[in-house]
């Protein structure tokens, strides 16, 4: 988390499966003029596909997400509104991708800069009661959301660009 001018950190991760539960977050954030950092979610070269597991108990408070986030602060000027969100990226072209649980992933800003990215990637995605979005919290408009895949199955989530 950077509390001043500079970028939010970065988040690398490979793994086979994830968990984020019972509230848990998975986060890179920057509360003042700078951009949201980024996070890298990506599978173990032999570990077969991802999976990322959320709560099942229906609550989507367990999250990933890269935001600027400037709030809570005394405005500097403009600077600090412009801030865009950070990217998120998950998975890559060899592997499939499972998104599956009552949780959300979101490149947000909660000033006037525009929502981050949002990169979804695997040889089939499947979102299962996810939430995936590129947003804004205040007057910028929303990310951008890519997602690459031969396959997309959503059940009962979301994958979207907003202005909230």
């Amino acid at each position: 988390k950077t509390t001043n001018t500079g970028k939010g950190g970065e988040v690398n991760v490979t793994t086979g499966t994830l968990t984020i539960s019972e509230g848990g977050k998975l986060s890179t954030e920057a509360s003042s003029t700078g951009h949201g950092g980024d996070i890298k979610i990506n599978a173990l070269e032999n570990a077969g596909d991802l999976k990322i597991a959320f709560d099942a108990a229906g609550k989507q408070d367990s999250k990933i997400t890269a935001q600027t986030s400037y709030k809570d602060l005394l405005p500097i000027g403009n600077a600090n509104q412009q801030a865009k969100g950070g990217t998120i990226s998950i998975g890559n072209a060899k592997n499939k991708l499972d998104l599956s649980g009552y949780g959300v992933i979101t490149a947000q800003t909660d000033g006037s800069g525009e929502g981050g990215v949002l990169n979804l990637r695997g040889t089939g995605v499947t979102l299962n009661q996810a939430i995936a979005t590129a947003q804004t919290t205040n007057t910028g408009k929303g990310g951008e959301v890519n997602v690459t895949t031969g396959t997309l199955t959503i059940s009962e989530g979301e994958i979207g660009r907003a202005h909230v």
